[in-house]
């Protein structure tokens, strides 16, 4: 009788023990995992989310993966706050072109911000021109040596995105020397 209660204090303690360390642990993998979900929604600051910028379109994959919604409030283009995948990269020309292709059955919204990664940012322009697997593009009249951010997200849908992207710069046409109030060049007009 005495063993068994013996062995029985034993287990008890033992359980106890374990439960002591299974907490902090455990709340330690909360904390890290909310961390890690975090960093996802910061524009993609990091290096991975850098795009090249070359002199004609050569595209790169561009997909988001359904874990990520960071643009609050987001406006123009029949944008809303759902799915998305964010890129940047830094302006090498006067005029910089975005393309993105997506597959065949997924409707793209396009958007261009330049500025610090907010999740208030506001749109320089966007592009929401077709339905599934029509590429939408932006020219956007920019300065050299700042940094831009694009954004695609699935229109109407937490669904992931895939696609293609590429980034170029782009010389506007001939005789175009004035911008309207996104950036697009327009026709000089003659009064």
């Amino acid at each position: 009788m005495k063993k068994s209660l013996l062995e029985s204090n034993f287990h008890t303690l033992t359980i106890v023990k374990n439960i002591k360390l299974f907490i902090p642990l455990f709340v330690i993998f909360l904390f890290s995992n909310n961390l890690m979900s975090q960093q996802r929604n910061d524009c993609d600051n990091n290096a991975a989310g850098e795009l090249i910028v070359n002199t004609s379109c050569t595209t790169s994959t561009f997909d988001s993966t359904n874990d990520t919604n960071f643009w609050d409030g987001a406006t123009g283009c029949n944008s809303g706050d759902n799915d998305d995948v964010w890129g940047w990269f830094f302006a090498t020309s006067n005029s910089t072109t975005i393309t993105y292709q997506p597959a065949a059955n997924r409707d793209a919204i396009l958007h261009l911000f330049s500025g610090a990664c907010s999740n208030t940012m506001t749109s320089l322009q966007c592009s929401d021109i077709g339905g599934d697997g029509i590429a939408e593009t932006i020219s956007y009249t920019t300065t050299i040596g700042t940094r831009y951010r694009v954004r695609v997200q699935r229109r109407g849908s937490n669904g992931n995105m895939t696609g293609t992207i590429c980034v170029y710069n782009s010389t506007p046409p001939t005789g175009c020397t004035n911008t309207d109030a996104f950036g697009t060049a327009t026709a000089p007009t003659n009064n």
